[in-house]
C-alpha cells in the first residue's frame, strides 16, 4: 500500500505543483528605430523648344491674267429629271480655250478671256435645244469661279479641285440647283498654264 499512496502522492505533485517559472509572459526586448527615409530624385531638365517654321510668301493684290498664259478645257450643262441619276434630258458641252484678261479681279490667283465653242457631236440636246457659242472672262480666287459683266465680277460656281501639276494647274467648278423637282447642273472643267 505505501507504494499506492506513493504513487498517488506523486501524481498529485506533478498535477500541482509543476508549473514553468520561467517565462512571465511579459516582452522585455525593445523594438528597434525605423530606418530613415531615402531622399527624393533631382527633377528632369526640360527639353529645347523646336526651331520656328518660315512664314508663307504673301500673295498678289489683284490679278492681270497672273502668270498663267493659257486656258484649255470644257464647260457643260446638264439637266436630270427627278430620281434621275444621270443627265437624262440634256447635257450640252462646249469646248473652250483662253488668253490672259487684262481685267482685274482683286484677290483672285487668274483671269481669263474664255471662248466656249458648241460642240453638238457630243452633246445631248434633248428637251434643251442646241448651244450656241459665247465669250466670256473667268476669273477665280480658288474658293469660287467669278464672271465679269459691267466691269464686275461675280460669282458663278464653287471651285472643288484646284490641283497643282508644276507650273499649271487642274481647275474644276460647279454650280447644281433643285427646281421643282429637277436638277440644273453647270460646270467649268480647265487645264490652266
Amino acid at each position: 500500500m505505501r507504494n499506492l499512496t506513493s504513487l498517488i502522492f506523486a501524481g498529485a505533485l506533478l498535477a500541482t505543483g509543476c508549473t514553468d517559472k520561467g517565462d512571465t509572459g511579459e516582452d522585455t526586448g525593445t523594438d528597434g528605430t525605423d530606418g530613415t527615409d531615402g531622399t527624393d530624385g533631382t527633377d528632369g531638365t526640360d527639353g529645347t523648344d523646336g526651331t520656328d517654321g518660315t512664314d508663307g510668301t504673301d500673295g498678289t493684290d489683284g490679278t492681270d491674267g497672273g502668270s498663267f498664259t493659257s486656258w484649255d478645257g470644257f464647260d457643260f450643262f446638264d439637266l436630270y429629271s427627278p430620281g434621275a441619276s444621270s443627265a437624262d434630258l440634256c447635257q450640252l458641252v462646249w469646248f473652250t480655250s483662253g488668253t490672259p484678261s487684262s481685267s482685274t479681279c482683286d484677290g483672285c490667283a487668274f483671269a481669263f478671256d474664255v471662248s466656249a465653242s458648241y460642240d453638238a457631236g457630243v452633246s445631248n440636246e434633248g428637251i434643251c435645244g442646241s448651244g450656241s457659242d459665247y465669250s466670256q472672262t473667268y476669273a477665280s480666287d480658288g474658293t469660287y469661279l467669278f464672271y465679269e459683266f459691267g466691269g464686275s465680277f461675280y460669282p458663278l460656281a464653287y471651285v472643288d479641285t484646284w490641283t497643282p501639276g508644276g507650273a499649271d494647274y487642274n481647275f474644276k467648278a460647279y454650280y447644281a440647283y433643285d427646281y421643282y423637282g429637277y436638277t440644273y447642273y453647270y460646270g467649268v472643267w480647265a487645264h490652266i498654264e
